[in-house]
């Protein structure tokens, strides 16, 4: 199997500089070069040698004509990633990748805003030590049960259903939920 490779990706972030020391601090990249645009919107290209990320403020983004320019709303406080302690890191983050369909390099599952990183350590596998992935709807609970079962995966379901737990192969637990209390306005 070949492995994926880029040169150049661009990506919209709401705050470059931290995502570029993020970025380093994790893959060990480096800051290749930082522009200033018009109206103080900056980029920085971040990566090695051959390859590298383009991070641009989330203002940069060309909406076309409007009458009125977009609102950009401060980012919501959210969960970016999470440390998993592991026997086998790179295993673990395999078996992540392949179960929620991640791109896994080494020890580290990610996708889509979010980041697992299996470290080396002793799983906590012991009540009530988990993590949890929140779903839109009821249904959806219903189907990653289903997933997990026909991949041969104990599922515990709580919560009238409402909540299932998984212990991943190392032993840690996570939880996938709905949650009916919580009121989502349509958008």
């Amino acid at each position: 199997m070949n492995n994926a490779d880029h040169e150049q990706i661009s990506i919209t972030v709401s705050d470059p500089d931290r995502a570029a020391k993020a970025l380093c601090d994790v893959f060990g990249w480096q800051v290749k070069s930082t522009t200033e645009k018009e109206k103080g919107v900056r980029s920085i290209l971040v990566g090695t040698g051959t390859t590298y990320i383009t991070l641009c403020a989330a203002a940069a983004i060309d909406h076309g004509p409007a009458e009125k320019p977009p609102i950009i709303k401060p980012r919501a406080l959210t969960l970016n990633h999470v440390g998993i302690p592991a026997r086998n890191p790179e295993a673990l983050a395999a078996w992540y990748g392949l179960h929620f369909d991640l791109m896994v390099e080494g020890a580290f599952a990610y996708g889509d805003g979010w980041l697992i990183a299996c470290e080396q350590g002793t799983p906590l596998t012991e009540m009530p030590a988990h993590f949890g992935f929140m779903l839109d709807a009821r249904a959806e609970i219903d189907a990653w049960k289903q997933y997990f079962e026909e991949h041969g995966i104990d599922v515990d379901a709580q919560r009238n259903g409402n909540a299932i737990f998984i212990a991943d192969p190392e032993g840690n637990s996570f939880e996938i939920f709905f949650d009916p209390t919580l009121f989502v306005a349509p958008i």
